[in-house]
């Protein structure tokens, strides 16, 4: 849908949220947690069961201290207005594009997902970093437990984590994402003294 230059789209529960121009309010976690439990993490290209990201970013957040859980819990939130593009496809977009299309696209909506529940972005290094190195854990533990046997990826990863993966239903996808996010992200002051304490004790003022 477009409004004088400014598509937008119409959420799970009947908002509007512009896609260019994204605001904080527009927001909802019920709109993130409905969409990420529905969308399937790989692009659907998973053997034998249903993967959320929805129960991706649920797994990642048990990797995390305090002060990362909220933005690990959210690193992927963009991806409920945007869909779910699996990283081969942003690198084709752009490879065609020339440029970093992707970023560029996302970069506003990332920054209102994590505006609208009072979280720093970009987020502060050390937190993001903690984040980052969760995500490839859980990379690997996915390739390990979701996906087919295939062809080497020719890129390094972690050791996978010893929790055996086991299919959540998009419902108990949905209803964890929200339960995680009512128990960590709820106090924002908490959050951000922790990061900034967490940042002095890696030897930074």
């Amino acid at each position: 849908m477009k409004t004088k230059n400014r598509p937008w789209m119409q959420t799970a529960r009947g908002g509007k949220f512009h896609l260019i121009k994204p605001e904080a309010a527009q927001v909802d976690i019920k709109d993130i947690a409905e969409a990420l439990a529905k969308y399937s993490r790989f692009g659907g290209h998973t053997e034998n069961f249903f993967y959320s990201i929805a129960q991706h970013n649920c797994l990642l957040v048990d990797l995390l201290p305090l002060a990362a859980k909220p933005y690990g819990l959210l690193h992927d939130a963009y991806a409920a207005y945007t869909g779910e593009l699996i990283k081969p496809v942003q690198a084709a977009l752009n490879a065609k594009a020339g440029y970093d299309l992707w970023s560029i696209f996302t970069a506003d909506i990332k920054r209102a997902t994590h505006e609208a529940f009072g979280l720093q972005w970009p987020p502060h290094h050390a937190v993001e970093n903690m984040v980052r190195e969760a995500d490839r854990i859980m990379l690997a533990t996915e390739r390990r437990d979701v996906l087919a046997d295939g062809p080497n990826w020719e890129i390094p990863l972690p050791a996978p984590d010893k929790k055996i993966i086991r299919a959540w239903t998009w419902v108990e996808a949905h209803e964890n994402f929200l339960e995680r996010f009512n128990t960590i992200c709820k106090v924002r002051p908490d959050m951000v003294l922790a990061m900034k304490s967490f940042g002095r004790g890696q030897g930074e003022s």
